[in-house]
């Protein structure tokens, strides 16, 4: 059984969506058991439930945040009842713009594609990185410190060229992305980048460029409310911070020291076949 997973609040008819997977995926012979969820706080009920009956891919259509939510929670749902992770596959919908879901032929296609691609069932092992042992993660983390405070936090940053640099600096934002090297995937590497936000002159001056956006003046410049602390690769990092960092995507409170590292174990994805970065 491939059971489905639908990311809440998505912009279109769920109903008629769901009307559209059952025909596509009889259409392809796929046995597949869709799940439509109301928020965010009811998925891990949804997997509790999905990773007991032990399904043969748990399939995840949304954002790839929606994706990495999903394959993390399974992670740490199948170790704690013993299992193996399942198989993973990602459906991407249409782009949100509002006239697109008014066009059955343009939502079918993309779906269909996609469901064929899940149908033929090539599996790839991606690369995936663990945060404190609790959240996996495929593509990108942000983490933020809800403190916004100016006490420093550590990191011990392992490079690629296997040196170890020692960091200490406030941080209020911290996004850890997957490097993807089509010629080597045996490589493990994140791209760190840790932003502090910006004094309160800089943020009124930011609300001021905003303000001459939607006036439709022709400028180019606006101004982040971060600015970059450090951005660096790496193959590992330690944090030790005096307040805790939180990801809005993950239910998992983070320890005040963690470290973010290469996972144990690869994940197993759904790739269509002519995908060149396997996924």
């Amino acid at each position: 059984m491939n059971s489905l997973i639908i990311e809440p609040d998505l912009p279109f008819d769920s109903q008629r969506l769901v009307q559209l997977l059952q025909k596509l995926s009889l259409e392809a012979r796929l046995d597949i058991d869709i799940h439509q969820i109301s928020h965010q706080q009811d998925l891990i009920p949804t997997l509790e439930k999905v990773i007991t009956k032990h399904p043969d891919t748990i399939i995840a259509l949304g954002s790839y945040i929606w994706l990495d939510t999903i394959i993390s929670e399974s992670c740490r749902l199948s170790r704690t009842h013993a299992q193996s992770t399942p198989i993973f596959a990602h459906i991407s919908p249409p782009e949100k713009l509002a006239l697109t879901w008014r066009i059955a032929p343009y939502m079918e296609r993309g779906l269909k594609r996609s469901i064929q691609a899940i149908a033929a069932r090539k599996i790839s092992e991606k690369k995936a990185f663990v945060c404190a042992d609790t959240i996996w993660f495929t593509h990108t983390l942000r983490l933020e410190n809800a403190a916004r405070g100016d006490a420093p936090s550590r990191f011990i940053v392992s490079t690629p060229q296997n040196s170890e640099l020692r960091i200490s600096a406030p941080t209020d934002l911290l996004t850890v992305s997957i490097h993807e090297d089509i010629t080597s995937q045996e490589q493990h590497v994140i791209t760190v980048l840790a932003e502090k936000s910006r004094s309160g002159t800089s943020s009124r001056l930011q609300e001021s460029n905003n303000n001459l956006l939607e006036k439709n003046l022709k400028t180019k410049t606006v101004q982040s409310a971060y600015e970059d602390v450090f951005h660096i690769q790496a193959t590992q990092i330690d944090v030790h911070a005096p307040y805790s960092f939180s990801s809005s995507a993950f239910t998992t409170s983070l320890p005040e020291k963690f470290r973010i590292e290469p996972s144990k174990f690869s994940i197993k994805m759904i790739t269509e076949k002519n995908d060149i970065l396997k996924y």
